[in-house]
């Protein structure tokens, strides 16, 4: 059985001798070893955050190549790559609790950590507020506290859950 290709497929079509690919895969794979170590050093496994600067890397790495692609919708791409970069930045950050508090810290001041020993083997913390005077204002710090707590997860949530949905949806999309 023979296969015809017409004459001008023979110009698009261009196939890589095995030598050129495999020096192109070894030069590759050394760039990539290069740029992705510093990463990889600071790697630990221990804690979560580590997988949101590995996958913030390699989005760096593909909105590079995709955001200035030649196709139709490389730009909408890589908008949609930074925008991922930019919620596992706020992740990795974890500045959620600063946003949270600002307002509560402004009206009862920073707060003052205290261990008083309640017995030889333990302490108790103590937590006192500048402007948090009577049995009422203790009530209310009390009451905000909690919502600021409660926002503050609410914070992180609502961007992992974007994030995650983000990249369900359009990962398969992000090629050259």
């Amino acid at each position: 059985m023979k296969v015809l290709i017409p004459k001008e497929l023979d110009k698009v079509i261009h196939i890589t001798p095995a030598w050129e690919q495999a020096w192109h895969d070894l030069k590759y794979g050394i760039e990539n070893l290069i740029r992705w170590f510093p990463v990889i050093w600071k790697d630990r496994d221990w804690h979560y955050g580590y997988v949101y600067v590995l996958l913030h890397h390699k989005l760096s790495s593909m909105e590079n190549v995709i955001s200035d692609g030649p196709f139709v919708n490389s730009r909408k791409y890589g908008e949609r790559i930074r925008y991922c970069k930019l919620l596992l930045k706020r992740l990795t950050d974890e500045n959620y609790h600063d946003i949270a508090f600002m307002y509560h810290y402004k009206k009862w001041g920073e707060p003052e950590m205290d261990f008083v020993p309640i017995d030889d083997e333990f302490s108790e913390m103590v937590i006192t507020y500048p402007n948090r005077i009577t049995a009422e204002d203790k009530k209310w710090e009390g009451i905000e506290h909690r919502i600021c707590m409660k926002n503050e997860r609410f914070l992180e949530k609502q961007d992992r859950e974007q994030l995650f949905a983000m990249l369900d949806k359009y990962i398969a999309s992000w090629w050259d």
